[in-house]
């Protein structure tokens, strides 16, 4: 029998029978099978707490909420349990990550705020609360929590990590940008092993007669937004590779500052000889970039005439065309943030003179299959890859977009574009502006509440109106 499920009915059975350790031995095997059933996490946890293994209790319920924090029945159970441990921190720790999943940001900072009094130097206790912060909008609060966490453990390299990010949010460029380079040491599914090996060989120096590699890294966005460096690093020196994923080839062949394009492998492992090589994204810190020395000159990218024209024709219409995405990659850790539901943009099809068009690629594109978005066409069987889009958006009067990289794409192009963003938004969106010094003709159109979408699509609607009527 090696079913999970099977052996959690088995382990049940077990239980009511009286066969205590056997059933924690089958909960055991079917977790090993399959580590992520939050119900058999949260039936080990209830026999460990009746059988008066608290700690073994407190782990159990802790995994369960891991994978299932809004399950009420087994947050209630944690708390029954860490109320007999009263001086554990960790699991208070453990309690405020469910807490704060489960959007109850206040109970969860409860929590954090115990664990920290319980014990003053738990570095992961100062960056779960700084997490937290951050979450509602305390960003300086948050500052002050990465910082005395990584000043009790130096080498706790998520908090150097979200130090980075909370500094670059804020445009404190200088610091940000050393702090971001504990990336590579952090935990992130976003940097693959290959990555994470040697740090950058190339300084920002002269590289006469040598050979600089610059390495992709992480989502196609961050490396839009990059490839802006390209024209300075020529100028310093010699031969420049640029290494990229498949679907950006055909858009960056056209930078001819670009020597030679190469197809990035899928362990992110070089596959040319090179001098020196940089990631992408260490490229604004090298330059030393701040908010007034941003390379700005747009556009950086364009459309291939031909493919334009193609499009000029497919989408011909009197009326005001406007290219919208709703969703990014599922694998990205704050899609469920930066994301929104299709049906926000349906009262923007409702304006007269004006015309949806979707540049949705992936799963969310099933959503236009839905009757009530007829009005909206869907384009995404014509865009093969990023040089078919930005094809397809020179031939539009406006991009909008969620943080995605049709966004940057847009932005790079210099095309009118209004970014839609969530409450906090990724740091290259930085604070309270409605404008991104990264791209001049972008707008930004900012959650003023966590999950708020119906506001934002309200100032959009009033903005198209009024952009319409001149």
């Amino acid at each position: 029998m090696n079913d999970p499920a099977s052996l959690f009915r088995s382990a049940v059975t077990a239980f009511k029978d009286g066969q205590v350790c056997h059933a924690i031995e089958l909960l055991q095997e079917s977790c090993q099978i399959n580590p992520d059933i939050p119900q058999c996490h949260s039936m080990l946890g209830l026999i460990f707490e009746q059988t008066g293994k608290i700690d073994e209790a407190i782990a159990a319920y802790a995994r369960a909420l891991e994978l299932e924090p809004d399950d009420l029945k087994t947050l209630a159970a944690y708390k029954r349990c860490i109320e007999q441990k009263p001086d554990a921190a960790e699991a208070y720790n453990h309690l405020g990550i469910a807490l704060a999943q489960s959007n109850r940001p206040q109970r969860a900072k409860n929590c954090f705020d115990r664990a920290i009094e319980l014990d003053p130097a738990y570095a992961v206790g100062h960056n779960n609360l700084g997490l937290l912060l951050k979450s509602t909008g305390q960003h300086d609060q948050a500052i002050a929590c990465y910082r005395r966490a990584t000043t009790l453990d130096p080498d706790y390299a998520n908090a150097q990590w979200n130090l980075s990010l909370a500094l670059l949010l804020k445009g404190h460029f200088n610091e940000g940008w050393q702090q971001f380079k504990w990336r590579r040491k952090a935990n992130l599914d976003a940097i693959l092993e290959s990555q994470r090996q040697a740090p950058p060989t190339w300084d920002g120096s002269p590289f006469r007669n040598q050979t600089l590699l610059i390495r992709y890294e992480q989502g196609l966005g961050d490396n839009i937004q990059c490839i802006r460096y390209i024209p300075l690093i020529k100028k310093l020196g010699g031969r420049v590779i640029v290494e990229s994923l498949e679907p950006l080839l055909g858009l960056f062949r056209q930078i001819q500052e670009v020597d030679r394009l190469v197809e990035a492998s899928p362990d992110g492992s070089p596959t040319v000889d090179f001098d020196l090589f940089a990631f992408a994204l260490d490229l604004p810190g090298i330059f030393n970039t701040d908010l007034h020395t941003i390379p700005a000159n747009i556009p950086y990218l364009y459309a291939d005439i031909d493919r334009a024209n193609e499009w000029r024709t497919r989408v011909a219409c009197p009326d005001f065309k406007i290219g919208i995405v709703w969703a990014g990659s599922v694998k990205h850790t704050n899609d469920h943030n930066r994301s929104c539901e299709l049906c926000f943009f349906r009262t923007l099809a409702e304006i007269p003179n004006l015309r949806l068009f979707s540049l949705q690629k992936g799963p969310a594109e099933s959503a236009l299959y839905d009757p009530a978005c007829q009005g909206i066409h869907n384009m995404a069987h014509l865009l093969q890859d990023f040089s078919e889009t930005s094809a397809a958006i020179e031939n539009m009067d406006l991009v909008i977009s969620v943080d995605t990289a049709v966004l940057h794409l847009a932005g790079a192009m210099g095309k009118p574009v209004w970014a839609l963003l969530p409450y906090v938004p990724d740091w290259r969106w930085l604070l309270n502006r409605d404008d991104s010094p990264w791209y001049p003709s972008m707008r930004l159109f900012r959650q003023t509440s966590p999950g708020d979408w119906e506001s934002v699509f309200n100032r959009v609607c009033k903005e198209l109106r009024h952009k319409l009527r001149r």
